[in-house]
């Protein structure tokens, strides 16, 4: 770097420090500035080094040069170069143009092929030593996930060709393979562990099967995976149903169950019957733990991975059910618990449940099995789906001095 020995000057005619202030002087200042300018050229040819606030400046870089970024609290879509020129008076004398002031600020639109007007877009923020060791730090630890990644073919491929794939590959089977599963195009995800082999296959709407290899060297049938059927839910101040779930296939919909409850004794002989033996005989029987659709209600849907909540988008039957359309689990479930005709008791309804008044203004909490399930279902039928959240509409009483106790109700996970 050049130096100027400002303080330690000698002249001819004595005296240190009396170093000459002259034009020459003040070109050599502004050299060193525009030396040191060059190191702005660090972070990239166009950068914001520091962005600019609705109170206070930023910097820019634009082709090395160093500006002061116009505060704004509205970023437009072009940064334009602007500058103004100054004329400094001395001794009575006019100098033209003697300073230069060159400043940049946001501007609304961007017009391509404008002088000193640049896309906003081209702008990226500095990055810091420290966000850059950050990053540094998340590639390391993703550099051993890179190299577990299945390694890729794709092509057209043949049953006995994928039978005899054992090793860790992913193949993308083109149109003309062999169909599996009722598709021709699909993707072959092979795992080895040991000696354990397993091939998966994805559909383009996402299901999946896979098959195993045994010890003899055979593969085992192809088996739907449920996994994208996993169902989450959660229950937020007792009464608003969150649902959260991945990928869900065509043709799947989730379902809202009751728990179908029947007695633990079976009638073996009525009063028509023949045999004396079995009349008015009853014996016991194991209690029927199936769920079935209740009132053919199917939910909406969310998008993969976000909570949300779901609401009534079919019934069964419209006339008697529609108004359910569009209400939350709080609306639809109200069926399931009501008043018996004295509205002394509260009933579940197809069970032998009821909340009874045991004592003066004290009632006892009653609750419905319900579940919700991915499954191929309609308003009029559903076959057997994926995994079930097994939950509980619940009733329990608030009782307060001087007062009838009213219900209140609830939903709650098991």
């Amino acid at each position: 770097m050049n130096i100027a020995q400002y303080l330690s000057t000698s002249a001819d005619q004595g005296g240190n420090g009396l170093y000459p202030l002259s034009v020459q002087t003040l070109n050599f200042i502004q050299e060193q500035i525009r030396l040191l300018q060059n190191l702005a050229q660090i972070g990239g040819k166009r950068y914001i080094l520091m962005k600019p606030t609705a109170e206070q400046d930023g910097i820019i870089i634009i082709d090395g040069e160093v500006l002061p970024l116009q505060a704004t609290d509205n970023p437009g879509n072009g940064i334009r170069v602007e500058q103004i020129k100054e004329d400094i008076l001395a001794d009575g004398t006019t100098y033209s143009e003697a300073r230069i002031r060159r400043y940049a600020r946001y501007v609304k639109d961007y017009v391509k092929d404008t002088e000193n007007l640049y896309s906003a877009a081209e702008f990226n923020n500095f990055a810091t030593n420290l966000s850059l060791n950050s990053r540094f730090a998340d590639y390391e630890t993703l550099s051993g996930e890179i190299q577990k990644r299945l390694p890729v073919v794709s092509g057209v491929f043949t049953s006995t060709q994928l039978d005899n794939v054992r090793e860790n590959v992913r193949i993308h089977c083109r149109v003309g393979s062999v169909e599996i599963n009722g598709a021709s195009e699909y993707v072959i995800n092979v795992y080895r562990t040991g000696d354990r082999v397993t091939q998966e296959q994805l559909l383009p709407n996402m299901q999946s099967y896979k098959r195993e290899l045994s010890s003899a060297g055979e593969w085992s049938r192809w088996t739907i995976c449920s996994e994208n059927l996993h169902i989450e839910v959660k229950v937020k101040n007792r009464t608003t149903v969150y649902v959260r779930h991945g990928v869900i296939p065509e043709g799947v919909q989730l379902v809202l169950l009751r728990k179908k409850r029947r007695s633990k004794y079976r009638r073996t002989g009525g009063p028509k019957t023949t045999n004396p033996d079995h009349k008015g005989a009853r014996s016991r029987r194991s209690p029927k733990n199936q769920y079935v659709h209740y009132k053919g209600v199917v939910l909406s849907t969310g998008k993969p991975g976000e909570w949300y909540v779901p609401k009534c988008i079919a019934v069964a039957d419209s006339e008697a059910d529609g108004q359910l359309v569009g209400k939350e689990l709080p609306s639809v479930c109200e069926g399931l618990i009501v008043f018996n005709d004295r509205h002394e008791a509260m009933h579940v309804v197809n069970t032998n449940i009821w909340s009874y008044v045991y004592e003066e203004n004290k009632r006892y909490p009653i609750h419905a099995k319900i579940g919700l399930q991915f499954a191929s279902a309609g308003t009029r039928f559903k076959t057997s789906g994926g995994e079930m959240v097994a939950m509980k509409y619940r009733l329990w009483w608030h009782n307060e001095p001087g007062r009838q106790p009213y219900s209140l109700r609830g939903f709650s996970v098991e």
